[in-house]
């Protein structure tokens, strides 16, 4: 009886700890604290295209020295510019569910932010976008968060990110990139299961 029990709760332990690992960000130096390219170069798995102006410091903007990324779109009419990464994610079936977020501090003198995912097949295609408008301010952060759904034609491609943006000047403060999967329906049964066994284990030793 006893081995039945510690058995038990064993598999609810690892019900518990499998459903908690579905929130992984998918997203490689998501607060680019692993430093920066500003001429456009490799950023801790990050590229940048388009003429983007990446490091805060260049415009005298003490933005990019804490980690928050800052981009600078500097009045040259950029309407298509940013950066990119391929997350290692390989998507396994269409209809898996995705949530991209971006924490934008500020967007300023007509600075538009979009986020989106794509994937090679070999050319680039492009699954949702979201964006927040141009001149959109506050004193904290907003949450751009983009649903993403995969499909028929996605499956077996590697997930990559694209932060972009631009227009006629200004620029935008953002920061920790986020893709995550978003657990099916059964995984919330199985956490559930999961902590009422938890629960039943914690009552049983103490009524020992």
């Amino acid at each position: 009886m006893f081995v039945k029990r510690i058995s038990f709760c064993i598999l609810a332990l690892t019900l518990l700890l499998g459903t908690s690992a579905q929130a992984e960000n998918l997203v490689a130096n998501p607060s680019f604290e692993d430093g920066f390219d500003e001429f456009g170069g490799l950023l801790g798995g990050w590229l940048s295209y388009g003429g983007w102006v990446l490091d805060g410091d260049v415009t005298g903007d003490p933005g990019a020295t804490d980690g928050h990324w800052y981009a600078y779109a500097g009045g040259t009419g950029i309407t298509a510019a940013g950066l990119y990464q391929m997350t290692g994610q390989v998507v396994a079936a269409a209809g898996e569910q995705y949530t991209l977020t971006v924490d934008v501090t500020d967007l300023l003198g007509g600075f538009e932010l979009h986020a989106r995912a794509f994937y090679l097949d070999p050319a680039v295609v492009y699954l949702d976008d979201g964006f927040l408008p141009a001149d959109m301010w506050t004193g904290s952060p907003i949450e751009l968060s983009v649903p993403i759904t995969t499909t028929e034609a996605s499956v077996g491609y590697t997930l990559g990110v694209d932060i972009y943006g631009g227009g006629p000047g200004g620029w935008g403060h953002f920061d920790n990139v986020r893709l995550e999967l978003v657990p099916e329906p059964s995984t919330f049964v199985l956490a559930v299961f999961g902590l009422l066994g938890l629960a039943f284990c914690g009552l049983r030793r103490r009524k020992r």
